[in-house]
Formats: structure tokens, C-alpha cells, sequence
């Protein structure tokens, strides 16, 4: 439901990665274009230097990249319908 790159955030700055996955009611076949796109957002979530860099100082701003994460999940959530209020 989510593009896993979304965002606009390199790999390497990101400490969280949150991901809407799912199907449609009448769809009960995975979509292998997107499972080809999940798997390659793997491979370079997992390749030689995309790690996010940790300065010693960058505990202090996880708050930030969390709330950050949230903030992108939930505007697709919303998208999708799948939030109550």
C-alpha cells in the first residue's frame, strides 16, 4: 500500500521505516510488481554503507525520526481510510 522509499528520505538517514502492506478484498494473488519493489527496498536497506550513520550524538534526535515515521504512516493510513476518529 506504501512505496517502502517513500518519504523523500535517503536510506542511510533513516533510523525507521514503517510499511502499509496488504491486499484488496477482491485480489487474492500477490502483486508481483510490488513484491519486486519490496524486495529490492530490502536489498538496499541491506547493502554496504546505506546503514543510517549514528553519530554519538544522534540518540537524542530517535524521538524525531520516530515521530517522523509515524507522522508518514499515518497520512497513508488516513489515505487509505483505515484510521477512525
Amino acid at each position: 500500500m506504501t512505496h517502502p522509499l517513500y518519504g523523500n528520505i535517503q536510506p542511510s538517514q533513516q533510523h525507521f521505516r514503517s510499511v502499509l502492506v496488504g491486499l484488496p478484498d477482491e485480489q487474492r494473488e500477490v502483486d508481483l510488481g510490488s513484491l519486486s519493489i519490496l524486495e529490492r527496498a530490502i536489498g538496499l536497506y541491506g547493502a554496504e554503507g546505506t546503514h543510517p550513520v549514528r553519530p554519538a550524538r544522534v540518540d537524542r534526535y530517535l524521538d524525531d525520526f520516530a515521530a517522523l515515521d509515524v507522522y508518514l504512516l499515518r497520512d497513508s493510513m488516513e489515505r487509505y481510510g483505515l484510521l477512525k476518529e
